[in-house]
């Protein structure tokens, strides 16, 4: 199907080899077909914006409390003006997750959801962290570290970022 895509520079054209191409990276290499048969040529595909989502998650008595990947609900890689006009702009979380899903094109979600009732803190602390098992795909730049020190060492993310804890 990707060869019948017109070889024009339509915007159109350019969205779908733009698309053809993600798809071929980022699942296709790893013989992943399930994306392709479940998201793009399943039988029933209804897709909904996320507010409509979270509407139809309320009417089951669910609310949303954040994605799968952290990172994801992140505005700080925007522009400082994009970000501070969507602060400006949005009344909730949830509007807030919309912009984003236009100005990412992002049409794919890893939402967690959680009952109605939970009491939600908007603001995360650090030592709040204490109550979780946290993975990362990060990896020493030294590969001889040393875990049983209080020591900070830097990582490097697969993408190349790399990090270095601070203490407070």
């Amino acid at each position: 199907m990707a060869g019948s895509i017109l070889a024009d520079s339509t915007p159109h054209a350019n969205f779908l080899h733009s698309y053809v191409n993600y798809v071929r990276e980022r699942f296709l290499p790893q013989g992943d077909d399930a994306y392709l048969f479940h998201n793009e040529l399943a039988e029933v595909n209804e897709p909904v914006y996320f507010y409509q989502f979270a509407e139809r998650a309320a009417q089951h008595g669910l609310r949303y409390l954040g994605e799968a990947e952290f990172q994801s609900m992140l505005a700080d890689n925007l522009p400082a003006e994009v970000t501070a006009r969507l602060r400006g702009l949005v009344r909730s979380t949830i509007e807030l997750e919309q912009y984003m899903d236009f100005l990412r094109n992002r049409t794919f979600r890893q939402t967690l959801l959680c009952r109605q009732e939970v009491e939600l803190k908007s603001r995360l602390s650090p030592d709040r962290l204490t109550e979780f098992y946290i993975a990362s795909s990060a990896l020493p730049a030294n590969p001889h570290l040393n875990l049983n020190t209080a020591a900070t060492d830097t990582f490097r993310a697969p993408a190349g970022k790399t990090m270095t804890p601070t203490t407070r």
